[in-house]
């Protein structure tokens, strides 16, 4: 398993290309784009659209413009209405969110670039941002994120029909930031908004494709604490995996959980009467049922990784608790991600 490098691109799926399963219909809800692009998430219940081999554009959806371009890189891009929220259209402010394949480096100075279109059909408009931010965000309700982005851009963002633009920014990280954000973040009334022809709907849609975000020179290294080198393993002992992160509500490794995955791996060889129990845990939302199933698939995934890099599944019994056992609050974004976790317990040694 290849790791990120000093000049990779930290934005995984960063042309929309992969999905989690096979498209199936159009996107009424923020649910819907989640369960189908992998690693990319709707923080709100508002809906982006996801363009590329096997979705249907409805034919309603079509008349109004939608789906008629064509990917700047690759069969897949991603569309978001920006502004309208005054004018009766749903899903008003529609966002995108992703976890970078690692944190970003306090002091570090990054190049971010993508490529944007404007949907012909809809006004133009500004305040097209991207947030970085250390914690996820997920909003139970369809409304404004209003987060002040790292990158806004205050100016009309215009393309000509089947045309793409680049936006590209450099900054420096002044937090370790995981997460990025793409979308507007300012209410309507403090959008400005352009129509080129009268035959325009009051809202302002626009598609993106091909997210980049790089370190520049001089590159600082990201240095991940092995904690593992300081566990005294007794029998009994509780363990939280560390930097094990999962696709968002699946049971998919990201990128950068592979690191922490094959310590574990070191860690049983070098112990080996080593036995464990592998737990998963859940935040307190959605369905027990749904959230139990997802914790056993979440620990059995941790196991079957554990179990094709050569340890035995006699050594590697697996369990979930789904939201049963927080160690935080579930009302806030913060504590949920703490209580969505991976443990181990030491069986025998």
């Amino acid at each position: 398993m290849c790791f990120v490098q000093a000049q990779d691109n930290i934005v995984p799926n960063q042309s929309f290309e992969l999905y989690s399963k096979v498209p199936q219909g159009w996107f009424y809800n923020g649910q819907h784009f989640t369960s189908l692009v992998k690693f990319w998430n709707s923080p709100t219940p508002a809906s982006p659209d996801a363009y590329g081999q096997g979705v249907i554009v409805p034919r309603h959806w079509k008349e109004k413009g939608f789906g008629l371009q064509l990917p700047f890189h690759g069969n897949s891009m991603v569309g978001m209405t920006l502004y309208g929220c005054d004018n009766g259209k749903a899903h008003c402010k529609e966002y995108i969110q992703i976890r970078l394949k690692e944190p970003m480096v306090i002091g570090q100075r990054y190049h971010l670039s993508f490529w944007t279109s404007h949907m012909t059909k809809s006004v133009h408009s500004n305040n097209l941002g991207v947030l970085f931010t250390e914690n996820s965000i997920h909003y139970e309700i369809d409304e404004l994120i209003e987060e002040k982005p790292q990158l806004n851009i205050k100016n009309i963002v215009t393309s000509d029909e089947n045309n793409w633009i680049n936006i590209s920014h450099y900054f420096i990280a002044d937090k370790a930031f995981e997460f990025m954000l793409v979308g507007n973040f300012y209410p309507d009334k403090e959008t400005e908004v352009v129509a080129m022809n009268d035959s325009v709907r009051l809202f302002s849609y626009y598609y993106f494709d091909d997210f980049r975000l790089k370190k520049t020179e001089p590159i600082i290294e990201f240095n991940e604490v092995n904690k593992f080198s300081t566990i005294k393993i007794n029998e009994g002992v509780l363990i939280k995996l560390e930097n094990i992160y999962f696709d968002y509500d699946k049971a998919e490794f990201l990128i950068r959980s592979y690191k922490q995955l094959d310590r574990l791996v070191s860690l049983m060889k070098e112990n080996p009467n080593l036995i464990i129990e592998i737990h998963g845990h859940t935040d307190g939302r959605g369905k027990k049922e749904y959230n139990m199933e997802l914790s056993i698939e979440r620990a059995k995934a941790v196991a079957s990784y554990l179990n094709k890099k050569g340890i035995y599944k006699s050594r590697t019994k697996y369990k979930g608790f789904g939201s049963q056992r927080p160690i935080d609050s579930n009302l806030y974004e913060q504590g949920r991600q703490k209580n969505r976790r991976v443990e181990f317990l030491i069986l025998s040694k």
